[in-house]
């Protein structure tokens, strides 16, 4: 996506006031916020306190859903307007963490020092990357002015965390890197009801235990201008993490460990000759995860289950202006995937592998002086999935996949924004063959296609802005985990399901002073012939979410406070087993020195981890019972959590 920005910044006109529209801070005026595409871009400032993590950042689009399992560098990952984490594209200056899907990534993963920005595409992608993932995107943006700096973080529940990221030029080189650690016990407190929720008497407050994460990721990036039309680029994300998996509420695990190791190499060349800009790209990504349950707390036997995931992608891009008011663009790219599975209590192992190839064209016509932009695309999707052991292939027919955008400028420096189209999903290879603890994966698996339509109004004034957006999505063979009774996750396609919703975002700033709102509400039902799931909320999508964040600044001291509600979350297709709501608050006071700076951060403030559900999903007697405040699948949430940090900037 960033290859495209030199030639868009070209392609359009000087920023107006219509740009500010959807940006919560300035940014570079030729990013895709000038698209059709429904854009939140969030700066990467102060208002961050010292606990946030990328995955903090994405919470503030609305409509973006967070998913947890349990406190600070637990597992996070992201869906977008009801759509799942795997459906959602991580780019890093826009070179795919998980290329087609490939795997969900874990944003706790990445390190947010050293980010200027996030982008946050809620509209099926932007059409300029060509590749229109069915949840969306996220594009992390490094800086690009040179900074250096250190931040060291202590805490509740044995935490630190060390942070350092620096960035510089020589010539024509130019290089920036960013690495991270932590460790953390994660012994916070929870709500414990014994798996009884109509009985009290067992009921008890329980330390988390069989918690501990230990992790140290790296980002690195280094670039070469080969003279003014031309650069090389290499870019390098490495990760290290062994963690406990403490296992639900009902059903805690005392000696079940999980490691990742993973490695991703991208070479970037780019050439911009004339009213033209071409860009070759190939990565390779190597990923291995070890999961341990000796005692077999997890699934149904005890297991020790290694799986590596290699995947080597190629693309190439070219674009052009033929005439003043066209962009044209095309893309074709390929990726192939191996997944190496192995039992080594049985000593078996099985290899699969999986094939993707995608081609697009691009468009965006309109005068680049004037207001209004058309933007159509289309983009043929091929996959096929095979065994190497069996030497059994499975190829399905291509999907062609046409999209339409519109951005118009209205009377009153209102914006329009409006997009449909289709754009479809492969199964990955966990989905696929999968065997993790309670993740089981199903060779049967079709990729997922939908239909999607969105239509939003913008407006910013000198104090403050305003964002309301519709959409909905028709969506064939969702891919969903659903949990059995017994904890075991299976992932299943729904035959039809829809998502219809509105989403909305507000601020107002005046000297000290600022406020930032957004919320979403979501129908996200089963639309099946199966009577039991029909018309049910999909699993884990919550009905309504709302944020409300606010700063106080002065000379030396900030004081900012956040806010969230979640609530109409289920676990099961069926609807029987509901999450608790979550309402949670965090507060963050920090003092400004010389280059460095003391803050204090609070994480739940109010200590939640209790909340009342109905006592009994299958009778509606008007009863409630208490029970563990939750996230995703029923991984508690920690109590009252704090943090002090240091930053040093030399």
């Amino acid at each position: 996506m960033v290859c495209w920005i030199p030639l868009a910044a070209w392609a359009t006109p000087p920023p107006d006031a219509d740009e500010e529209v959807v940006v919560e801070g300035s940014v570079d005026p030729a990013d895709p916020v000038r698209a059709s595409a429904q854009v939140t871009v969030v700066p990467v400032d102060d208002s961050f306190a010292g606990s946030a993590d990328v995955a903090s950042a994405v919470a503030r689009a609305p409509g973006a859903r967070i998913q947890r399992l349990g406190g600070m560098g637990d597992l996070a990952q992201v869906g977008i307007r009801g759509a799942s984490s795997r459906t959602v594209e991580i780019t890093l200056h826009g070179t795919p963490l998980n290329p087609e899907g490939a795997v969900a990534v874990n944003l706790s993963e990445l390190p947010l020092a050293g980010l200027s920005r996030v982008e946050v595409t809620r509209t099926g992608g932007p059409s300029a990357s060509g590749t229109a993932p069915m949840g969306g995107s996220v594009n992390l943006v490094t800086s690009a002015d040179p900074t250096h700096r250190v931040s060291l973080s202590a805490g509740s529940w044995g935490t630190l965390r060390a942070q350092a990221n620096a960035s510089g030029s020589a010539g024509a080189w130019s290089a920036w890197v960013a690495a991270s650690t932590l460790a953390t016990e994660g012994t916070f407190r929870w709500y414990d009801d014994g798996g009884t929720r109509l009985w009290a008497d067992d009921d008890t407050i329980r330390v988390r235990r069989n918690n501990q994460t230990h992790q140290a990721s790296t980002l690195t990036r280094l670039a070469w201008r080969a003279g003014p039309q031309g650069e090389l680029s290499a870019l390098h994300a490495g990760l290290w993490r062994a963690e406990g998996v403490p296992g639900f509420t009902f059903d805690p695990s005392a000696t079940a460990r999980f490691g990742v190791q993973r490695q991703l190499l991208a070479l970037t060349a780019t050439a911009t000759p004339r009213a033209s800009r071409l860009e070759a790209t190939v990565s390779g990504l190597d990923r291995t995860e070890a999961l341990s349950d000796p005692l077999g707390e997890l699934g149904v036997a005890a297991s020790d289950v290694q799986g590596r995931t290699r995947a080597w992608t190629g693309r190439l891009t070219a674009r052009t202006l033929p005439l003043p008011g066209l962009l044209l663009a095309g893309l074709v790219g390929g990726q192939l995937d191996r997944y190496a599975s192995t039992d080594r209590l049985l000593d078996l192992q099985a290899v699969r592998g999986r094939w993707v190839g995608r081609g697009a064209a691009w468009a965006r016509v309109g005068d680049p002086q004037g207001a209004v932009h058309v933007e159509p695309a289309v983009t043929v999707l091929a996959v096929a999935t095979q065994d190497l052991d069996t030497d059994t292939a499975l190829r399905r027919a291509p999907l062609v996949l046409p999209r339409l955008g519109l951005r118009a400028g209205l009377r009153g420096d209102w914006v329009l924004k409006a997009n449909a189209g289709a754009s479809a999903r492969p199964p990955d290879v966990l989905e696929l063959f999968g065997a993790r603890g309670t993740q089981v994966g199903n060779p049967e698996l079709v990729p997922e296609r939908s239909w999607t339509a969105d239509g939003g109004l913008l407006k910013q004034a000198s104090a403050w802005r305003l964002e309301a957006v519709l959409f909905a999505r028709s969506v064939r063979d969702l891919i969903a985990w659903s949990r059995s009774a017994q904890g075991i996750s299976r992932a299943e396609n729904v035959d039809r399901a829809t998502v219809a919703g509105l989403e909305a975002a507000a601020s107002w700033e005046r000297g000290p002073l600022q406020l930032r709102a957004n919320a979403a509400v979501i129908r996200a039902r089963d639309a099946s012939d199966d009577p039991a799931y029909r018309g049910r909320q999909l699993p884990t999508i919550p009905v309504a979410e709302a944020q409300l964040l606010g700063a106080l600044r002065a000379e030396r001291w900030q004081l900012l406070t956040d806010g969230s509600l979640t609530s109409g979350t289920f676990v099961d297709r069926a609807n029987l087993v509901p999450q608790p709501p979550r309402a949670l608050w965090g507060a963050t006071a920090r003092w400004l020195g010389p280059g460095l700076q003391l803050e204090l951060d609070v994480r739940n403030l109010l200590d939640h981890i209790v909340a009342t559900v109905p006592r009994d999903p299958l009778v509606d007697d008007g009863q409630s019972a208490p029970a563990a405040v939750t996230d995703f699948l029923g991984y508690p949430l920690p109590g009252r959590t704090v943090l002090f940090t240091v930053r040093m900037t030399p």
